[in-house]
């Protein structure tokens, strides 16, 4: 707002300046009246303290951070589907009237389906986790990546090539792998299951391709329902915190005051575009730890099978029976490990090998650390007699992101379209388990529980068949039955 002096208010200010001069030099001798000193410009001592402790932080960790780049070569499929053309062809196409909210995406789609072969590139963080020069990241920062680059340094003048040494889905977590170097800062391991809601934390990564940003916050919160946050995969606990998270902070530290990582930073919350508002999310660190380990020695994750859906008791039915935890058996798998093996719908299981359940979550890392082919003792309480037993299983395989039920078979990796197929028991169609994000087949609109019935012309039953009919091929059409209702999709594949 401007201000504006007329006369008037001249000849005040005038006024004032001369009662100020005269009273200051009228009290010139007189006794100095009592002087509020003005606040330090300093913040209080704990202030600094805690400000000393952030900026050690980053010293400390922030050597053990490095940029990764991951470049993929794609061609946008040139044929859309039946679906899709005639999604367009409709005069008004959106289920809503009016604008359709999705044209704007279909419109680049559109400038890019007959663009000649490119190379896409995702960014994200890691963290050096061993002298030998391995680095955990997230899966979904190298997923379809096929060559690698990790930035050792701030500016981007230590760039070194990097090997995919294994990925696990289901943790979303990566291990790359460079050649050893002497100058390597090993990230330390800090104990996620001590980390209490309210602790400080402090997340290093490049966001928006700004190297070694450093960030800090609270714990928000522990032990969120992780499957519906991170999707249907992932069935572990998860950290949330308020540290800003954004974008390329994929696969960077969360880390304790004491420069020790409890956390892996995987995720946002975001109605903005993106962007953070204050809801980020981590993978613990001791489920990173357990995942980087088999992944440097395996190269992959065998999990263990049951074969049950559980869930947690409810507060009522705990107090009804008297106990603080468990989890509830929803129902069984056929032909499952727990199939026939005593444990029925309505169990509650308290313990596995004298090991206390306090919940779903805990039954499910329990089950899926352990091999396949261990035979486990479970304790398990009735919840109509209210009587407690002893079950003994021998647990299956969980082949890769999927449980492979007996007389099936599974693809344990997602195919050139993106896709990841299961056959069915009766041998009519292979089952879509699963779409990778940005894929191909994710583009065009294949949704899992699909079932692909045939290629090209070709019915296909099998995976082998269904391998033979799609490789070596610039272009194919798939048949598939959702829900009764057949769809047919078109394809330009990727050249290899």
């Amino acid at each position: 707002m401007k201000r504006f002096y007329g006369p008037l208010s001249l000849v005040a200010a005038l006024f004032l300046a001369v009662f100020t001069l005269t009273k200051s030099v009228g009290i010139a001798n007189a006794s100095p009246p009592h002087v509020v000193a003005p606040p330090s410009v300093l913040p209080p001592s704990s202030f600094r303290e805690t400000s000393e402790q952030f900026r050690a932080v980053a010293n400390h960790v922030g050597p053990a951070v490095v940029s990764i780049r991951a470049e993929r070569s794609s061609r946008a499929p040139k044929a859309l589907s039946r679906d899709e053309r005639r999604y367009r062809n409709s005069p008004n196409p959106s289920p809503f009237g009016g604008t359709d909210p999705f044209s704007e995406f279909f419109r680049n789609f559109e400038q890019r389906e007959d663009t000649p072969e490119s190379t896409q590139a995702s960014s994200g963080s890691g963290i050096v986790i061993d002298k030998r020069g391995y680095i955990l990241t997230n899966n979904h920062v190298v997923e379809g990546g096929t060559k690698f680059t990790v930035d050792l340094s701030e500016d981007g003048s230590l760039e070194v090539p990097a090997t995919l040494v294994g990925t696990d889905r289901r943790t979303d977590l990566a291990v790359l792998k460079i050649a050893e170097r002497k100058d390597l800062t090993v990230a330390e391991w800090g104990n996620s299951d001590s980390a209490q809601v309210g602790d400080w934390v402090v997340a290093i990564g490049s966001p928006f391709m700004l190297d070694h940003s450093v960030t800090q916050g609270i714990v928000s919160a522990k032990r969120r329902n992780s499957t519906n946050l991170m999707g249907p995969d992932y069935s572990y606990d998860i950290i949330q915190t308020d540290a800003a998270i954004n974008p390329g902070n994929s696969g960077g530290p969360l880390c304790t005051l004491d420069g020790k990582v409890v956390g892996v930073n995987t995720a946002i919350f975001t109605q903005s575009g993106g962007g953070n508002i204050g809801i980020g999310f981590a993978i613990p660190s001791n489920l990173a730890q357990e995942t980087a380990t088999k992944l440097i020695s395996d190269g992959k994750i065998t999990r263990g099978r049951l074969g049950v859906y559980i869930g947690n008791p409810l507060a009522e039915l705990k107090t009804q029976l008297g106990i603080s935890g468990g989890a509830r058996v929803l129902k069984i798998e056929p032909k499952s490990p727990a199939s026939g093996s005593g444990i029925k719908p309505g169990d509650i299981i308290l313990e596995v090998d004298s090991i206390p359940i306090k919940d779903a979550t805990q039954l499910r890392r329990t089950i899926s650390s352990a091999s396949p082919g261990q035979k486990l003792a479970f304790k398990v309480l009735d919840d109509q007699s209210k009587k407690t037993r002893t079950v003994k299983v021998t647990l299956g395989k969980l082949d890769g992101d999927r449980a492979v039920p007996d007389g099936t078979k599974s693809d344990s990796s997602p195919d050139t379209l993106g896709l990841s197929l299961q056959e069915q028991e009766g041998g009519k169609g292979l089952v879509v388990e699963s779409v990778r994000p940005g894929s191909i087949a994710a583009l065009q609109g294949i949704n899992p529980g699909d079932v692909i019935l045939r290629v090209d012309h070709t019915p296909v039953s099998t995976l082998k068949g269904y391998e033979d009919e799609t490789k070596s091929k610039e272009s194919l059409t798939l048949l598939v039955d959702r829900n009764g209702e057949e769809l047919f999709f078109e394809f330009s594949l990727p050249e290899k």
